[in-house]
This record gives structure tokens, sequence and C-alpha cells, in this order.
């Protein structure tokens, strides 16, 4: 038997496309069969509370220092701000996958709620997140199922 180079490079050729086509299918059929992905309430919470963002993000001020988005939630709840809590509601769009949530966050007993009200079947979770300036933000999830 010849090879020639041209019959070589269209064996490799061959090759290569059997090889992705079997990661596609395996991809797509790993996909149909998975359990339902989302994020349980107390799992978004527990997310939430340990998300750190530099502090000129949020900020006007040049201090590129990590902080805890739950203080900066519970600096603008004192302050009447809305920046990080605009971030937050950006955050649990994503999380809530398509569902509805309402989010209570409760500082110096101010609340203030993020999301619309959800109906039917829910899924809640509560958590205290103590902040580095003293007292705590208590966050109270709700989602549909």
């Amino acid at each position: 038997m010849v090879l020639n180079r041209r019959g070589m490079i269209g064996m490799v050729d061959a090759m290569a496309f059997i090889i992705i086509i079997a990661v596609a299918l395996s991809v797509t059929i790993s996909y149909m069969d998975a359990p339902d992905w989302r994020d349980s309430s107390g799992d978004i919470l527990d997310t939430v509370s340990g998300v750190e963002v530099r502090l000129s993000d949020m900020t006007d001020l040049e201090d590129d220092s990590l902080v805890f988005l739950t203080d900066l939630i519970a600096f603008d709840i004192r302050n009447g701000g809305h920046g990080s809590i605009d971030y937050l509601a950006q955050i649990l769009d994503v999380y809530s996958s398509g569902r509805g949530y309402h989010l209570e966050l409760t500082f110096d007993d101010v609340t203030i709620s993020v999301g619309v009200d959800v109906e039917g079947d829910t899924t809640f979770a509560h958590r205290d997140v103590f902040v580095s300036t003293g007292g705590k933000l208590a966050m109270r999830l709700t989602m549909a199922s």
C-alpha cells in the first residue's frame, strides 16, 4: 500500500473530524440528562455573602482594595445609596435563571426589597451576615421553584 501526502492529510483530517463529532455528541448527551442545575436559595445567599469586589469599582474612591459586597450593601442601606444593591440585583438575575425572586435586606432596622413578589411554589432562605463596621445584615431570599 502506497501513501502519499494527500492521502495522509485526508486521513488525519477525517480522524480529527470524527473526534470533534464524538466530543460534540458526548456534550450534547450529557446536557440532555442533566438534573436541574439551578442553585437553591440558600446556595445563592451563601455565594452572595462571600463575594468580594474592588472598592474602586463600586465607589468613587481610587482604592483598589477588596471588600465584601455585604459591607457595601450595609453602607448603602445606611446612607441611602444604591450602587451595590443594583449590582446585587444583577447577580440575582443571573443566579435565578429566569425564576422570580424577592430579596429583603435589613440593616439598622431599615429594610430594602429587590425583585418582585413571588407566587406559587417557592423556596426560602435566610442568612445573617456580620459586617465589618458592626451590626448584621439580614438577607431573606424567596425564589419561585
